[in-house]
């Protein structure tokens, strides 16, 4: 497979262009329907939850907090600060932001596939495969995904930027180094992607020494080794947890990992994209482990029989299996349970690595299999495109997406949690606390108290349960004190009083740190008239600075005791406090306000 030394200074003919531009025109299209997507599973603790989120209103307290106290990813948790100060937790905007960084990656991607195979139409054909896999949706569509979104469309202008030095300004090297920057502390998956800068210069400036190749690419390393600092220094000590794993249940892990990366990167297995975990640990699955195994083996035979011996398909050889390296359990992380999040960034490799051998095909053999190839080729971008537009429409809601993915992953306990809140923020409460039972259920506490379930959440059977069926970075009690929080929430929406205290008072003698369950709990004292009760929480000093939530339920307990003036100064408060209220608490505050003041004006 012969190719031009170098494309630096060769221009791109306008219908490169045009087709480039077609393609990242049909890659939102397809998408488009997501812009009707609704909140869904961290949507909600991103826009809503600055605890979790990492920063309230100060820039700088997304650099000093973690990310869902799991991450350390602040370039991310800044793009949703800033998407809050200029549109506020509309979720349409999101959407928008989220779909115009796709369409901004596509281009730029294909953009470098020109520089880097230097063929106009096996950029195309890599950037087509690019745009076009299904697994693009589920980072687009899902507001939440644009870690991988905003870290590919960073990295591409990097990358992009490194080229556009070594051949055209030196100038662009700033450039490149601050994109770099914004996009590990986007998403630490790329860290390795570095290895491969002097690979990428040799290929697009075989004029430089491998002495300048690696000195162009020493400051992206001192980049990394500082983005290791501050997040060792910010992130829990315990973040590697000693789980006492066999080895031969650690080799399995990694054999079930990689079989699950193999079914997402082919595209064609949509049950993959569904899937949240690796699927129970007890019983062992060796099969599927074997299965994984035997992927790596192929392989690595592509490496050593196709790949190695040319230069830029062995570039993309090593960016899929640098970038899914540290995916794929080899140290086991908080965060050990797989999704289709983390193949995003592979896929530049892997549409480089099917452009190069269809473009191998059709050159380098008979009329009858060029042919075959661009059938191949066309049939495979169809399937990809009617892939889009079937999980584009499913992910436009939130409870079509949880009820399929707890079809194809039916023992992954957290996503019925996520069903059940999905439930509840629609008011299906009964189908909410169907899910919720069964999850006591599946955890065998279903007959007991729920005292008796937090008692029980800390003992080691309960721990190993909770492990096997929600991942270690799962607390026993923590996640045993969410359900009941959940369930209490639920209860309290439709109106049982009793018995959402009787869940959440628990929870909140668990975690007396969390706000929501704080407010809930005196929210159902307040219905029951309990309000010295009420009181203690809603003016508690421990609690810190009043959030517009606080607020509110303040002038909610004021007016149940007809105290106008308070009631209708503490609403005020709610609209200006932050973090602001959602759409749903704003129409509610708005209908308070009004009957409070109609109330102060017939006195």
């Amino acid at each position: 497979m012969q190719f031009p030394e170098s494309s630096a200074t060769t221009a791109s003919t306008p219908k490169f262009w045009l087709y480039a531009s077609l393609i990242v025109l049909l890659a939102l299209l397809l998408k488009i329907v997501t812009l009707r997507g609704e909140i869904m599973m961290d949507d909600r603790l991103l826009i809503t939850m600055p605890d979790q989120r990492g920063c309230d209103t100060n820039i700088a307290e997304c650099f000093r907090n973690p990310l869902f106290h799991l991450y350390y990813r602040p370039v991310l948790s800044a793009s949703f600060l800033f998407g809050i100060r200029l549109h506020g937790t509309d979720p349409f905007w999101f959407h928008v932001e989220n779909l115009l960084l796709h369409g901004l990656g596509v281009g730029v991607w294909i953009t470098l596939f020109r520089r880097l195979f230097c063929v106009e139409r096996t950029a195309l054909v890599a950037g087509l495969l690019f745009a076009l896999h299904p697994v693009q949706v589920s980072v687009t569509g899902f507001i939440g995904g644009r870690t991988d979104t905003l870290a590919l469309a960073l990295l591409g202008l990097s990358l992009l930027s490194l080229v556009w030095t070594a051949n055209v300004r030196k100038t662009y090297y700033i450039v490149s180094l601050l994109c770099f920057a914004l996009a590990v502390f986007t998403k630490e998956q790329i860290a390795l992607s570095v290895l491969l800068l002097p690979s990428l210069l040799s290929i697009v400036t075989p004029h430089l020494t491998k002495g300048q190749r690696l000195l162009y690419a020493a400051p992206y390393a001192l980049i990394l080794a500082f983005y290791a600092i501050i997040a060792k220094t910010i992130l829990p000590s315990n973040f590697f947890p000693r789980l006492g794993i066999a080895p031969s249940l650690h080799t399995e892990i990694i054999g079930r990992t990689l079989w699950y990366y193999a079914k997402n990167l082919t595209g064609v297995a949509p049950s993959a994209f569904h899937q949240s975990s690796l699927g129970a640990w007890s019983p062992n699955q060796w099969q599927t482990a074997a299965l994984g195994y035997t992927v790596l083996l192929g392989w690595g035979c592509f490496y050593l029989f196709c790949a190695r011996k040319e230069l830029r398909l062995r570039f993309c050889w090593w960016w899929v299996s640098l970038v899914l390296l540290p995916c794929v359990n080899l140290i086991l992380t908080p965060s050990q349970f797989v999704a289709t999040y983390r193949v995003p960034l592979a896929l530049p490799g892997l549409a480089g690595i099917l452009a190069l051998l269809c473009t191998k095909l059709e050159t380098e053999y008979s009329h009858t299999v060029a042919k075959m190839t661009k059938a191949t080729l066309c049939g495979w971008a169809t399937l990809y495109g009617l892939l889009t537009l079937q999980e584009a429409f499913l992910w436009c809601k939130e409870i079509p997406v949880l009820q399929t993915m707890t079809r194809v992953d039916p023992d992954f306990l957290p996503a019925h949690l996520w069903l059940g809140n999905a439930y509840q923020q629609h008011g299906q409460f009964s189908r909410a606390l169907e899910e919720y039972s069964g999850i006591w259920s599946r955890l065998r506490l279903a007959d007991i108290s729920p005292e008796q379930k937090l008692i029980a959440s800390r003992e080691r059977t309960l721990r190993e349960r909770v492990w096997n069926l929600c991942g270690w970075s799962y607390s026993a009690p923590r996640f045993t004190g969410w359900i009941l929080y959940q369930e209490g929430r639920t209860l309290l929406w439709s109106g049982d009083y009793t018995k959402a205290i009787a869940s959440l008072k628990p929870a909140f003698e668990h975690d007396r740190n969390e706000d929501g369950i704080r407010q809930s709990l005196a929210y159902a004292y307040i219905e029951t008239q309990q309000y010295l009760l009420a009181q203690n929480l809603l003016f508690i000093p421990s609690a810190g600075k009043p959030d517009a939530l606080d607020w509110q339920f303040r002038g909610y307990y004021f007016a149940k005791q007809e105290r106008w003036e308070m009631a209708s100064d503490a609403l005020k408060r709610a609209w200006e406090a932050q973090p602001p209220l959602d759409s749903k608490a704003r129409e509610n505050n708005r209908k308070l306000l009004t009957y409070v003041q109609k109330r102060l004006a017939e006195r």
